[in-house]
């Protein structure tokens, strides 16, 4: 019977993956309690003939998604698929440092969804939660000192998406990750469903996992991550109600004085044109002013 199921939604980027299920088979300390599903949204088989020529000591799936959907769609075909009544959604670029999952499932003796202290290359902290409102210039500054503290409190923060533990009874009511988010913001939404359902959120700083943060990306130049995450900004926030457009003009007009420096500072301009651009087109200005 398995005890934990291992969720990965992986898109290219064959290097890091295996590292993660190298460093899963070294400090698995659950044995036969562990299942690990790899949910592939590649447009090549590259992945695919890794884990076919692979073996690894635990029970491995490779499941193709059929296209490039993002985060939550895969992850949510991984869930459907996991066999144990208890989840970890891992980012392809994490690792295991040390043993991890026996101590973890002792966790969800207290908490129904929570994640470990996630690490640098280097041994240093990584952002392992972050500010509700996510996005936000005062939300941008609060998190380097969150960071520092580690104090982490379920209703103003929630647990970044590269390591999320979960039981299936918190997930299923939470309503699972909403499909029509292709990437960021994902976990912030369904933090906010899960604790409105009346789970409870945690932190256990004890536990370490290194994130090589945004080094396993779905693809897209910068111009379109950056369209991205503000897409998903404004979608989860309208979903509860929130206006955010005096927000918006605030970034926007943060971007204009980057864009004003960089300019009187002759350097590269491109990436900030763009980005503004993209602020017009929410805030329904236009030309940058």
């Amino acid at each position: 019977m398995y005890r934990l199921s291992v969720i990965i939604a992986a898109y290219r980027h064959l290097s890091l993956l295996a590292e993660l299920l190298a460093s899963i088979a070294v400090h698995n300390d659950i044995g036969d309690g562990l299942e690990v599903i790899v949910v592939d949204n590649s447009p090549d088989d590259e992945i695919a003939k890794h884990i076919a020529s692979a073996s690894y000591p635990f029970e491995l799936r490779y499941v193709p998604s059929g296209g490039n959907f993002g985060y939550g769609r895969a992850n949510n075909i991984g869930a459907a698929l996991a066999r144990a009544d208890k989840f970890v959604f891992l980012n392809p670029d994490t690792r295991l440092v040390g043993a991890l999952f026996g101590a973890a499932l002792a966790d969800f003796d207290k908490y129904d969804m929570f994640g470990v202290q996630l690490l640098t290359e280097d041994g240093g902290r990584n952002y392992s939660f972050r500010c509700n409102m996510p996005y936000t210039l005062r939300a941008a500054v609060a998190n380097r000192l969150i960071k520092i503290t580690g104090r982490f409190n379920p209703r103003k923060h929630y647990i970044v998406g590269a390591d999320i533990f979960i039981t299936r009874q918190a997930f299923e009511d939470g309503g699972r990750f909403d499909e029509n988010i292709f990437m960021y913001n994902e976990e912030f939404d369904l933090s906010s469903r899960v604790l409105a359902k009346g789970y409870s959120i945690g932190f256990d700083g004890r536990l370490t996992l290194v994130h090589a943060e945004g080094s396993g990306e779905y693809g897209g130049s910068d111009a379109e991550v950056r369209r991205r995450a503000l897409q998903s900004f404004c979608y989860v926030l309208e979903k509860q109600g929130v206006d955010y457009m005096p927000e918006l003009r605030r970034q926007r007009r943060f971007v204009k004085l980057r864009l004003a420096a960089a300019r009187l500072l002759c350097r590269d301009t491109v990436g900030l044109m763009k980005l503004l651009k993209l602020y017009d087109e929410k805030t329904g200005r236009s030309n940058g002013k």
